[in-house]
């Protein structure tokens, strides 16, 4: 392999607490495995990056499964509100109409995080106005309802001052 680094390996761990552990570097591997596994006496947690999924098995033997999928909207600057408000009645619309087509395709009970980005931080507070009206008159649910839909909001600047928009983790096509 044509890398600047070592194919492999192995790393042990002992933190200040007595926890012991150890990392396993490989690049040998052709198929794309990047995961992380934790185990304590509580059970074991399995984190895959590239199949989108943690797995937690407990010391009793029950198992967990999480898979999180995400759609993400950045709104352009000159997207008028009645534009933005149709956009966002359409995403409710879409988890409220597609959302079992959604749980058969990616077997998984829970909906997408939908992630938005507005341009402006009055942007941010009209879309989140407008979306917790409008999940309010598609929904309703209890505190502790798990079908409770997710969507987030920021703005381009708060996405700047945090570095996702810097050049260095974008990749052009």
């Amino acid at each position: 392999m044509e890398i600047e680094t070592e194919e492999s390996a192995d790393v042990l761990l002992r933190f200040k607490n007595g926890i012991s552990g150890t990392v396993h570097f490989d690049y040998w591997q052709r198929q794309l495995i990047r995961n992380a596994v934790i185990t304590g006496t509580q059970g074991t947690i399995t984190w895959n990056l590239a199949e989108k999924f943690v797995h937690v098995i407990h010391k009793d033997g029950k198992e967990e499964k999480t898979i999180e999928s995400y759609i993400l909207e950045v709104f352009d600057p000159t997207l008028p509100r009645y534009r933005m408000k149709k956009r966002l009645g359409d995403y409710v619309k879409f988890l409220d109409d597609e959302g079992d087509e959604w749980q058969d395709q990616t077997n998984t009970e829970k909906l997408p995080i939908l992630l938005f980005v507005c341009p402006r931080m009055t942007d941010l507070i009209y879309a989140k106005r407008r979306t917790r009206k409008l999940v309010a008159d598609a929904w309703y649910w209890e505190d502790d309802d798990t079908e409770k839909p997710r969507m987030r909001f920021t703005t381009v600047e708060k996405m700047r001052q945090s570095g996702l928009l810097a050049k260095e983790i974008w990749e052009q096509a």
